[in-house]
């Protein structure tokens, strides 16, 4: 997961139709809504598209909110972080039905995670769980850091929650939980009910960190052959600039997943370097801050 920040209101949320569905939706005090019209299914000149969907797709950049991999708009599910309706799981969370239309309860999603997760939505204590108080609909776009402050759900909220210190990457791709830190059980439990570990999943991930390998080992063994003469070193500068940035480089179809495990590998550089040339890595360390330092993903 990696943090985005919402900073506005896609305009169809709030309209009329969707203003009408969540008058009726609260008249029944459930979801009802047949047409889904939270997704803001629209037909301009026979072509279908979803406007939200599509502001979902581009805020996360074609990635899954949860497990990070590349998502299309084939392959999007729009989540409701707390579940709209529930016939299954508990009937209680058909409270949520009032938040079908939130920006801030909507999340991009994978089918794999999607179905993981389905209507699942523990909270600390049951006798807080949220009901509607009359709520409008704009005012309810942007209460889930409220809602959440108080139930305190289990389940991490990848907009809301600083969760960035909670874990890290074995060599094998999987994510492994620090559990002496704070809110290290809410970690695990959306890792368990994500299956965010799954051998899929931690074996791409595990590539990342092994591409990474290779190409610092790559520019290590081009700087040991020989870099004494200036020629020679601008050379090997050109060649690590240019494996660094095709690395890290996030509008690169192929490169578009996992930025977390980038984030990782940033992070934890010194790791990665162990055993190199003092000299080798001060130049290494100085060329990849210098391209990520302009790239906001990677500075928080």
């Amino acid at each position: 997961m990696v943090k985005y920040v919402k900073t506005f209101t896609p305009l169809y949320l709030v309209d009329k139709k969707r203003e009408d569905a969540f008058t009726a939706d609260k008249k029944a005090k459930e979801y009802i809504d047949t047409n889904s019209l939270y997704k803001c299914k629209y037909d301009k000149n026979t072509i279908t598209y979803y406007p939200i969907k599509e502001a979902l797709i581009e805020l996360y950049k074609n990635r899954c909110a949860y497990c990070e991999t590349r998502i299309n708009r084939t392959s999007t599910n729009i989540e409701h972080y707390r579940p709209k309706k529930s016939d299954s799981y508990a009937n209680s969370h058909r409270l949520y039905y009032f938040l079908a239309y939130s920006w801030s309860n909507l999340l991009p999603i994978c089918n794999m995670c999607n179905s993981k997760k389905s209507n699942r939505f523990d909270i600390e204590d049951e006798t807080k769980r949220i009901v509607y108080k009359n709520e409008t609909l704009e005012e309810l776009q942007y209460m889930t850091k409220q809602y959440n402050e108080i139930e305190k759900p289990y389940f991490i909220h990848p907009e809301y929650d600083d969760y960035k210190d909670m874990f890290r990457f074995n060599i094998k791709g999987k994510i492994i939980v620090y559990t002496k830190v704070n809110d290290s059980d809410r970690m695990v439990y959306t890792i368990k009910h994500s299956d965010l570990n799954h051998s899929a999943l931690t074996k791409r991930r595990a590539k990342v960190l092994h591409d990474f390998v290779k190409m610092k080992n790559e520019l290590l063994n081009l700087y040991n052959v020989g870099v004494k003469y200036p020629e020679e070193f601008t050379n090997f500068k050109i060649s690590a600039v240019s494996k660094i940035d095709t690395f890290f480089n996030d509008d690169i179809e192929s490169e578009n997943e996992f930025i977390a495990v980038k984030k990782f590998i940033v992070k934890k550089i010194g790791l990665f370097l162990l055993g190199t040339d003092k000299q080798f890595s001060r130049y290494f360390n100085a060329y990849l801050n210098r391209y990520i330092q302009n790239i906001e993903v990677y500075q928080n």
